[in-house]
């Protein structure tokens, strides 16, 4: 499990795809803040982060911390109990694969066994249903 999700490199995978974002390289997306990125691994690395330690953490002023905060709590990138309590990291479906590729991988290739093994369709009441669709959930290895 730990070479899969590869935590000893997370937080670079965290960086590479704030400033990607930063710099508008990630078509349909919004920017994200500069500071973003930081902001996301020292929540990562502290496990949590309480409001007030945002602006001296980003050099930023206490506005400009504050609209960080609601962008990147706005779209999972952390997350927080109320106002009061304090943030902690989030993982968005739409990062997984840029912050675990390893994992998503392993997920793809599953995936695509278990599709490549549908051949027929099961007939009833004039619809077809692809077996696929009456399977149980597909696990997926954690090692």
């Amino acid at each position: 499990m730990g070479q899969t999700l590869d935590l000893v490199h997370l937080r670079r995978r965290i960086l590479d795809y704030t400033d990607r974002r930063a710099k508008k390289l990630l078509p349909g997306l919004p920017a994200l803040h500069p500071g973003a990125g930081r902001r996301l691994v020292e929540i990562y690395q502290a496990g949590q982060l309480g409001e007030s330690e945002v602006p001296a953490l980003l050099g930023q002023s206490e506005r400009t911390a504050r609209e960080i905060v609601m962008a990147l709590l706005q779209e999972g990138f952390i997350a927080s109990a109320n106002q009061k309590a304090p943030l902690t990291i989030g993982f968005p479906s739409h990062v997984l694969g840029d912050y675990f590729p390893a994992l998503c991988d392993m997920a793809d290739t599953t995936l695509t066994s278990e599709l490549s093994s549908v051949h027929s369709c099961h007939v009833s009441g004039g619809s077809a249903t692809p077996n696929i669709l009456r399977t149980s959930a597909t696990s997926f290895p954690l090692s």
